[in-house]
C-alpha cells in the first residue's frame, strides 16, 4: 500500500485519545494524523506521559500534542475546555503545559471542530477497530494499493 495525494483539500488534522487503555500503567494513548490533499503526511500513536484522571483530560492532552504538530506544520468535552475561558474546579489540576492548545485557539492559530466517532480518523491510532471502520479510516489516510 502507498499514500495517494489528490485534489486540493488543504491541511486537516484529527486527534483522539482512549482513556486509561494501558492495563498496567492506566495511561491513555494519544493518536493524531494530519492530511494534506487527501493523504496522511504526519501521524503519531503514543502512550501519554501522565495518567489522565478523566476522559476530558486524556482528550485535552491529545489535543495539545496534535496542536504542537499543527503549529509545527503552519481536533466534546476537550473542545469545550479549549474553547471556553472558564476554568472549572475539576480541570484545575491539568498541567499548565497543556493550556498551550487553548492559547493557540484564542490567538486564532488553530480551529477546533467536533468530529463524530464515525468520522474520527485518529481512532485508528488509539483503539482496536472492526474491519469496516479500520478500512474506512485507513483509506481516509490516503492509503491505497499501488
Amino acid at each position: 500500500m502507498g499514500i495517494l495525494y489528490s485534489g486540493n483539500s488543504g491541511l486537516s488534522g484529527y486527534s483522539d485519545a482512549d482513556f486509561a487503555g494501558d492495563i498496567d500503567s492506566r495511561k491513555s494513548t494519544t493518536g493524531y494524523v494530519f492530511k494534506l490533499n487527501g493523504g496522511a503526511i504526519t501521524w503519531q500513536s503514543r502512550k501519554q506521559g501522565c495518567v489522565a484522571l478523566s476522559t476530558t483530560e486524556a482528550e485535552y492532552v491529545a489535543a495539545s500534542e496534535a496542536t504542537k504538530e499543527a503549529v509545527w506544520l503552519n481536533n466534546q468535552a476537550a473542545m469545550k475546555l479549549i474553547t471556553t475561558s472558564t476554568v472549572h474546579r475539576r480541570t484545575k489540576y491539568i498541567d499548565i503545559h497543556y493550556h498551550f492548545v487553548k492559547e493557540k485557539y484564542v490567538n486564532n492559530e488553530i480551529d477546533v471542530k467536533f468530529v463524530s466517532t464515525d468520522e474520527q480518523t485518529a481512532d485508528i491510532f488509539t483503539k482496536p477497530l472492526h474491519q469496516g471502520k479500520f478500512t474506512k479510516f485507513r483509506n481516509s489516510l490516503g492509503m491505497c494499493y499501488s
